[in-house]
């Protein structure tokens, strides 16, 4: 662009050139793009980047709002399978875990987040068998991209059991919610990840229970610790990073917003470190195992 010409070289996704035209029409007016100081020249570098990026944000999110939708047909197809298979007093397990991976997958690729899992040598054959997986927790992100590799029963607060639509499909395939603070709807809880263990499934909770900005992991509660010992099934800490602060969804942060803005980004990348295995057996507690398990994750999140 020439200076004071007010014309655009570039607008994204084949967007016409008005919107931009017109904001640089109103810098011109105020002498804006002719301050040589360098506030000047930072404030219309940063209206000029947000006037070209904003069309192709809100194309991106519009985009894979529709794509998201249309989801719906497929999602509703699986649910009727599941609840044929239950009524005819069959195992619907692997058909709900099944889709459960197929619908996380597609939603991390609807929303451009890139996630790649870390093995260790020998741990594919041990994520094949029942065990409880923990991790730290940043965003609504997570179960995603955790269910998109390794799908399990995840135990999650009850607020998300409420969301319209959304709290439903999650409840149908896997989804355990708990009421924080509710000392017999944790019972609860567990007596079912109990039972999807002893069927040979995974169960992946997020024992901090809450979210963090990632820098650090908080103290993990040990109920499904102690769940992982009653069982003796191994748990499997996974350490979650992701590139940059913008993925993480913390204190009174409204979730429509922050997911816009997930909408709106190119990209979300990350990265899932799955951690040696701990055997509940060595541990002389939950408290024991649970703080082993965190110890774990806060190791792999230390700068390398």
């Amino acid at each position: 662009m020439a200076h004071g010409t007010g014309q655009a070289l570039l607008v994204g996704d084949g967007g016409d050139t008005r919107s931009v035209h017109t904001a640089l029409t109103v810098l011109q007016s105020h002498d804006l793009l002719l301050d040589p100081s360098p506030r000047g020249s930072a404030s219309v570098t940063t209206l000029w980047k947000r006037a070209v990026q904003a069309p192709r944000s809100v194309t991106r999110a519009t985009r894979r709002l529709t794509h998201t939708a249309t989801l719906t047909a497929n999602i509703a197809a699986s649910l009727r399978r599941i609840e044929g298979l239950q009524a005819r007093g069959l195992d619907a397990d692997p058909e709900r875990l099944r889709f459960q991976q197929w619908l996380a997958g597609n939603l991390c690729t609807i929303h451009g987040i890139q996630v790649v899992m870390d093995l260790r040598p020998g741990q594919a054959a041990l994520l094949e068998q029942s065990a409880v997986l923990v991790a730290n927790h940043i965003s609504y992100i997570d179960p995603l991209a955790i269910l998109a590799q390794l799908p399990a029963f995840s135990i999650a607060k009850k607020e998300v059991s409420q969301w319209p639509l959304l709290g439903q499909i999650a409840m149908q395939l896997g989804m355990v919610p708990y009421r924080r603070g509710d000392v017999f709807d944790g019972a609860r809880v567990l007596r079912r990840c109990e039972a999807a263990l002893r069927r040979g499934h995974r169960v992946l909770a997020f024992p901090e229970g809450s979210t963090t900005l990632g820098f650090g992991v908080s103290r993990f509660h040990r109920g499904v610790f102690r769940l992982a010992q009653r069982c003796n099934v191994p748990v499997i800490p996974i350490a979650i990073h992701y590139h940059g602060p913008e993925a993480a969804w913390v204190g009174d942060a409204m979730f429509v917003p922050h997911y816009m803005r997930t909408t709106m980004r190119p990209v979300t990348r990350g990265r899932l470190a799955v951690l040696d295995a701990l055997e509940p057996r060595r541990f002389p507690t939950a408290r024991a195992l649970a703080d082993a398990a965190r110890c774990s994750i806060a190791s792999a999140l230390l700068p390398s």
